[in-house]
């Protein structure tokens, strides 16, 4: 459960637990001490009373109204006399009119007059000075409250704020040591939050091992032919050598250094391609981009002795969006692959286009000895070789991937049953996806 869900669901819960506390407490503690003082005080009103009655009957107003006035009240309460003929009243102590309480009644004779003597003791509902019941559970409230607070402090601290500094911990851990943070089986923001740094640290660390690979790997490329350029210019500075010999030399360090500058074109483009932009992208028929493959391969492979295949079964008025300079280099680097690594005698190339209802299916094959099926899922990774010994830079089928998946398609390679490497790729057709 999300913790926008728990924070009220247990707050709601404090609610609840706080009320349950304060009706057992009035219940089984107050409502006894309400039900004391009540018997209490009502005792106290009516002996007061008795004893008023007793001290005063048959005696003048004057004296009666002398004796209420100077009575030792320590209960504080109210008297009133009443002329039962005349209904005149007299108080005395008499407090706000809303007021409650206990009350007792004497009918006396003063002056030879019917009198009632009302004694009162008077409770107001809203003052919580009168009796110590409303303060003492108002005192209890508090406590309660204290309690509980306390209470969801600790919960709230040691459920999830201990997790957000152990969170932090492992996020500065990993800043300062590298160590990858575990996932966690929690559900709520705190649990997705870990699972997400666990995997982006994951990730980062994959993309640290590929980056020192790519390190590795260019640094050796350009190393070794590197190597032979200062050999060979040491050897034109320090030696006497025929014409013959310097131009041998000399043509080799050109050669070694066309080499180093294919390898830094190659690996720029490697950096540089990204996602297609709007206005790369132009509207082109299959049947074009066919066209333009026979016309730039058929002859030149032939020439070579490899057979070049193209089969179109496209309609005439299949299109697509791409950036068709991206396209040529993905066939480039495919056939270029399938030259260098096929080894085979009388190598042949096919190459077809199908089309469905939204995506163009392009497939590319060969009759070589195909791939292992162990290196197989890696081969569009960048430098990726089954030779651990040679590392040699291989970025054409990388570059392949992401032109691919920047034009919003998919790429992928399989063994053919009777020998040699397939690869397949989708290109969209119109209309244009909404993510190019």
């Amino acid at each position: 459960m999300s913790i926008k869900l728990k924070i009220p669901l247990i707050m709601l819960a404090a609610l609840l637990l706080n009320i349950v506390i304060l009706l057992c407490y009035f219940v089984f503690y107050l409502s006894v001490r309400v039900d004391t003082y009540q018997v209490k005080m009502q005792q106290t009103v009516s002996e007061v009373a008795q004893e008023i009655a007793a001290a005063i009957d048959g005696e003048s107003l004057d004296l009666a109204s002398e004796y209420l006035s100077l009575y030792k009240n320590p209960k504080k309460l109210a008297f009133v006399l009443t002329d039962t003929q005349t209904g005149e009243e007299t108080n005395w102590n008499m407090g706000k009119a809303e007021s409650i309480g206990f009350t007792q009644t004497s009918l006396l004779t003063l002056s030879g007059h019917s009198y009632v003597l009302l004694v009162k003791k008077q409770v107001e509902l809203f003052n919580f000075r009168t009796h110590g019941v409303f303060q003492e559970l108002l005192y209890f409230e508090f406590a309660v409250l204290l309690v509980i607070f306390l209470l969801l402090g600790v919960i709230i601290h040691f459920r999830y704020v201990s997790s957000l500094l152990k969170l932090n911990g492992a996020m500065h851990l990993y800043k300062d040591k590298k160590q990858v943070l575990q996932e966690t089986d929690r559900k709520d923001e705190i649990g997705k939050l870990q699972t997400s740094f666990a995997a982006l640290s994951r990730s980062l660390e994959a993309e640290k091992q590929v980056q020192n690979r790519i390190i590795s790997s260019i640094s050796h490329d350009i190393k070794t032919p590197l190597t032979s350029v200062l050999g060979y210019s040491e050897r034109l500075l320090k030696k006497e050598l025929s014409p013959q010999k310097q131009q041998q030399y000399t043509q080799t360090i050109y050669m070694q250094a066309r080499d180093i500058e294919a390898i830094v074109e190659e690996f720029d483009d490697y950096l540089s391609l990204s996602a297609p932009r709007k206005e790369q992208l132009q509207k082109y028929k299959v049947s074009y981009i066919c066209t333009m493959l026979e016309d730039e391969y058929r002859l030149r492979l032939e020439e070579q002795g490899i057979v070049f295949t193209l089969w179109n079964q496209c309609s005439d008025n299949t299109e697509i969006y791409t950036d068709l300079l991206k396209l040529r280099r993905v066939f480039a680097n495919i056939i270029g692959n399938s030259i260098r690594h096929a080894r085979v005698t009388g190598l042949q190339i096919q190459v077809s286009f199908i089309s469905s209802a939204d995506k163009l299916f392009i497939t590319m094959s060969d009759n070589g000895n195909g791939i292992s099926e162990t290196d197989l899922p890696y081969i569009f990774e960048p430098f990726y070789t089954s030779d651990q010994s040679r590392r040699i830079s291989g970025l054409g089928l990388s570059i392949c991937k992401q032109i691919v998946e920047g034009n919003g398609g998919s790429i992928s390679a399989e063994n053919l049953p009777e020998g040699g490497l397939l690869i397949r790729f989708t290109l969209p057709l119109l209309p244009i996806p909404s993510r190019i």
